[in-house]
């Protein structure tokens, strides 16, 4: 018979002998571990009021300002490597969670998909029922081609008791634009002839239009999910005029065909005054703060009025104040009606009065992309009475001979574009750099510091020539800080300088490349730097971030004793799936 407390009965409890209590330490541990894994609720307040939901304590923990304003100033900038330093920095605070949301949401917008992957995935190991990431992901995994993943974030929501019916509305309506890329990947890879039958044929096309009615269903002010049912459902009857056998072969006699057709065009009707209602209910609530609201009225106006001069005006005044990447969705969309032949007067002459494409963005836009990302990182030379050498002057020559190997051995095994990323340190860096230009490769520069203030810092007496040598004539060059002292929210983080951020931000440089492969190539002793930041930090962080690792060791190129040798799998071996270039 159970002797424990009757208050105790309702709860998870541990019994232990008092006299010995650490024979209790694993039961107590298992039922910790047990606890955080399950979703049983044992607290007297949650038994008493069941409807009652937990709530996420991040979203009362208040992200400092100045960490807010260095996000602004970093997305306003166009500065991915930056906002993904930050991303990274939030780690160990109370308001991680919540900083990870200001930096994701910055990197959503800006376009940044593979790194707001990143940080939207973090929230949700932290908090696997985060409804704002599933979201966001739901969208950022489709974006990056990958709808399986993308379907499960959404269903994740769609599954979830805590979900509002604008979380249910926003979820069905990302499934339906995934049945609809699905839809469209089907009927773009048949001939161009057969498109429009290929079309009409698959079910994709009628399941898109659910999703999205269902998601409209669920919220009636969600004009996004609305104006794309609308959207297939017109497509649908365009399609049908075109090919009246192929609907009518479905069914066992035309008389089911013509009903399940009227119940499509009943539907239609209802569904078109809804979102005219929708779109005037918003619009008279917000006027036109809301460019998606614009473009929707403009949408709304193609598939319902006979006139395509009105059509071509409604699109001007809609996109007249919208971003270059909204112009692009909107002929995305124009294009696939093209494509099918819906509509074809009306989107013609919207389509005339589109801008032009948004111009290339940088200067790697139409270049192809990047294969291989050599990041480097190594001793500055010896100051002259160094106690221990580390890297003395005598040591430069054979040292850049072991950098020319490899690079030369990186760019034997890489079919592609290669870079190079790295500070200026008078020693390894600037060897680095040199090297690259001599082997043809470009490389991006960092500097933790303007120029002056780095020379200053980092650059020995002698070496100022070589350092202006390859920094100056590049234009803009990426600066962490204009000053060594860290900004005031990260002042608080234990043991961190601007050296151990930079490194981060190096690092953070050579992973917004998004190359297929990152190697880091370490002219290293392998023993502990001088201070925080130095070369053992730097490989320390990407190995953790997965890089490849080339160690080159100082103690043997400069003959410095016979001390530890290179750990095995620093070893460099060539990335997996590169092969040896051909001649």
């Amino acid at each position: 018979m159970d002797s424990s407390p009757n208050s105790l009965r309702t709860d998870r409890y541990l019994t232990y002998d008092p006299e010995c209590p650490a024979k209790a330490v694993a039961a107590l541990v298992d039922g910790l571990r047990q606890t955080l894994a399950g979703r049983r609720r044992d607290s007297p307040v949650f038994l008493a009021l069941p409807g009652l939901e937990v709530q996420d304590h991040s979203r009362f923990t208040p992200v400092p300002q100045d960490f807010g304003d260095e996000v602004a100033r970093a997305a306003e900038a166009g500065q991915p490597e930056r906002l993904a330093l930050l991303a990274m920095e939030v780690s160990g605070f109370t308001w991680e969670t919540e900083g990870l949301r200001v930096v994701g949401r910055a990197q959503f917008r800006a376009g940044y998909m593979c790194d707001a992957q990143s940080t939207w995935e973090s929230v949700r190991l932290i908090n696997p029922d985060d409804l704002e990431a599933s979201l966001l992901l739901g969208t950022i995994y489709q974006r990056l081609g990958d709808l399986a993943n993308s379907n499960l974030a959404l269903e994740r929501v769609a599954a979830q008791g805590t979900a509002t019916a604008r979380d249910l509305a926003e979820a069905h309506a990302l499934m339906g634009r995934n049945q609809k890329q699905l839809w469209q990947n089907d009927w773009n890879a048949a001939e161009s002839g057969e498109r429009r039958l290929r079309a009409f044929r698959s079910p994709l096309l009628l399941e898109a239009y659910r999703q999205c009615q269902k998601a409209f269903l669920q919220d009636l002010n969600a004009y996004y999910p609305g104006i794309n049912a609308l959207a297939m459902l017109t497509i649908f009857f365009e399609l049908a005029k075109a090919f009246p056998e192929e609907w009518t072969g479905r069914f066992e006699d035309e008389r089911q065909a013509d009903f399940q057709k009227a119940e499509l065009e009943k539907e239609y009707r209802e569904l078109q005054a809804a979102i005219a209602c929708c779109v005037r209910a918003n619009k008279a609530r917000i006027g036109d703060a809301d460019p998606w609201l614009n473009i929707t009225e403009a949408d709304l106006c193609l598939l319902t009025s006979q006139r395509p001069g009105t059509v071509s005006s409604a699109y001007r005044a809609a996109l007249s104040r919208a971003a270059a990447f909204m112009h692009d969705s909107v002929r995305r969309q124009l294009n696939l009606y093209a494509a099918l032949q819906v509509l074809p007067e009306k989107v013609a002459a919207a389509l005339s009065g589109l801008a032009q494409p948004a111009a290339a963005r940088d200067k790697d836009e139409g270049k192809a992309p990047l294969e291989h990302v050599i990041l480097f990182t190594g001793h500055r030379l010896d100051e002259s009475g160094r106690r221990v050498p580390r890297f003395p002057p005598a040591c430069e020559a054979p040292a850049k001979v072991e950098i020319r190997k490899a690079v030369a051995e990186i760019q034997e095994f890489t079919n592609g574009r290669i870079r190079g990323v790295a500070g200026t340190v008078s020693g390894g860096d600037l060897l680095f750099h040199e090297v690259c230009r001599e082997l043809g490769v470009e490389t991006l520069v960092c500097l933790a510091l303007p120029p002056g203030a780095y020379i200053a810092a980092s650059v020995q007496s002698g070496w100022e020539k070589r350092f202006h040598a390859i920094v100056d004539g590049r234009g803009s060059v990426p600066v962490l800080a204009q000053k060594a002292d860290l900004p005031p929210w990260l002042t608080v983080k234990k043991d961190y300088t601007i050296w151990q951020r930079n490194n981060l931000w190096e690092l953070c440089c050579a992973l917004v490349q998004r190359a297929r492969h990152l190697t880091v190539v370490a002219l290293w002793d392998g023993k502990k730097g001088d201070g925080p930041g130095g070369t053992e930090h730097m490989v320390e962080i990407s190995r953790r971030r997965g890089a490849k690792l080339k160690l080159l060791d100082t103690r043997l190129i400069c003959g410095l004793g016979s001390e530890a040798k290179p750990p095995a799998e620093a070893e460099h071996q060539p990335a997996r799936g590169s092969r040896k270039k051909k001649k």
